[in-house]
C-alpha cells in the first residue's frame, strides 16, 4: 500500500532527499498560505478568477497576483473584497496566547447564549420569526449536548465510567477567565 501524507509539507518531507529543496519548498508554502486560502474559497464557490474579478471590479490578473502573493503583501482590503464577492464577512480578532482551551469553550458558550438571547428579542416582534427561533432553539438543544457527549465518549473508558457510574462530586461551571460578569450573570467578552 502506498504511503499516505496528511498535507503537502508532509509529502515533501517524506519523499524528497534534497534538504535545500525541502527547506525552500516548506518556506514557500508557509509564506503563501493566505493567498492559497483565498483561492480555496473562490473554488469552493465555483468561481473562476475572471468571475470573481468581475464581482470585485478588478482584472483577472489582479486576482492571480493575490492568490499567488506572499502573505505579507496581502492587505485587509484583499480579504474584504473576496468576502464581499463571495457573500462572506471578514472577522479578525485577538486573544491571549495563554488562554486555555476550557476558557475558549466557556467564552464561546457565553457568546452562543448572547446570540440566542438576541434572536429571542427579535422574535418578540413577529410570530413567524418566533416560530423559527423556537425551532432553532430546539435544534440547538438537541445538537449541543450531543456534541459534548460525542467528545466525552472519546475519553478513555476509565474517565468516562466515573461520570456514568455516578460520581458524588458537585459540578461547578464558571465563566471564562478574563470575562467580567455583570450582576445578572451575563458574560461580557474579554
Amino acid at each position: 500500500m502506498a504511503k499516505q501524507f496528511k498535507n503537502v509539507t508532509d509529502l515533501i518531507t517524506g519523499l524528497s532527499e534534497d534538504e535545500n529543496f525541502k527547506k525552500d519548498a516548506i518556506k514557500h508554502i508557509s509564506e503563501n498560505g493566505l493567498g492559497k486560502f483565498l483561492a480555496f474559497l473562490r473554488c469552493g464557490h465555483r468561481l473562476t478568477q475572471k468571475e470573481i474579478a468581475e464581482k470585485i471590479g478588478c482584472t483577472q490578473g489582479r486576482i492571480s497576483k493575490i492568490e499567488s502573493a506572499k502573505d505579507e503583501s496581502l492587505s485587509i482590503r484583499d480579504f474584504v473584497d473576496y468576502g464581499n464577492a463571495l457573500g462572506l464577512e471578514l472577522e479578525i480578532g485577538f486573544r491571549n496566547k495563554k488562554m486555555r482551551w476550557v476558557d475558549m469553550v466557556k467564552y464561546h458558550a457565553f457568546q452562543m447564549q448572547k446570540y440566542l438571547n438576541r434572536m429571542v428579542e427579535v422574535a418578540k416582534q413577529d410570530n413567524a420569526i418566533e416560530s423559527g427561533v423556537l425551532d432553532f432553539h430546539l435544534e440547538a438543544l438537541k445538537n449541543v449536548p450531543r456534541m459534548i457527549l460525542d467528545s466525552m465518549l472519546k475519553l478513555p473508558q476509565s474517565s468516562f465510567n466515573k461520570i456514568v457510574n455516578g460520581s458524588k462530586e458537585k459540578i461547578h461551571i464558571s465563566g471564562p477567565i478574563q470575562s467580567d460578569v455583570k450582576a445578572n450573570n451575563e458574560a461580557v467578552a474579554p
